[in-house]
């Protein structure tokens, strides 16, 4: 696990790199793996995928819990692949408080549609998030994509308090 590990371990700050790095890459893999069980989800009630009732029902669920353990699966390696080379490739900084605001809120929102399946109608696809490893799994993707949401748009608002707008008219 070296490779979580940022050089300036032992500088000032070292330790919140650190604590950064395992975040990014755990909300990485919730993330992916959210990611791509929705697309299956999406294939499945588009399509109509396994809902058909007959006599191979067994073999119907058998099959819908391996592409669903399939999807999570590679989704979460993706994630995996991803965040380990946005770690290699990019410097570690301290995340701005708009990020961590950002996370916070992302989780926050995972836990609402947590308790959201006490209410007595819900979609199908919140019904989902009922147990709690699944409810974990989405809270962790929601806060991901919560701090990036938040780091594009800090991004976008220093980029454009940098662009000073000229005049069209400027003296001679």
């Amino acid at each position: 696990m070296t490779w979580l590990l940022p050089v300036d371990r032992l500088q000032p700050g070292g330790d919140m790199k650190y604590v950064q790095n395992v975040l990014l890459v755990v909300g990485a893999m919730a993330l992916g793996a959210c990611a791509f069980l929705l697309a299956l989800y999406c294939f499945t009630e588009a399509t109509g995928f396994l809902s058909h009732h007959g006599p191979s029902d067994l073999a119907a669920a058998g099959l819908a819990f391996l592409f669903i353990a399939g999807s999570s699966l590679l989704g979460a390696l993706v994630g995996l692949i991803a965040s380990v080379w946005w770690i290699w490739k990019h410097e570690s900084r301290r995340w701005t408080i708009r990020i961590w605001v950002g996370a916070v809120l992302g989780l926050a929102m995972g836990v609402v549609l947590h308790f959201a399946n006490r209410l007595p109608t819900v979609p199908s696809l919140i019904e989902a998030f009922e147990p709690a490893p699944a409810a974990a799994a989405l809270s962790a993707a929601l806060a991901m994509l919560g701090g990036l949401i938040a780091n594009f748009t800090d991004w976008r608002r220093q980029r454009s308090a940098g662009n000073k707008v000229q005049s069209p008219i400027q003296p001679l």
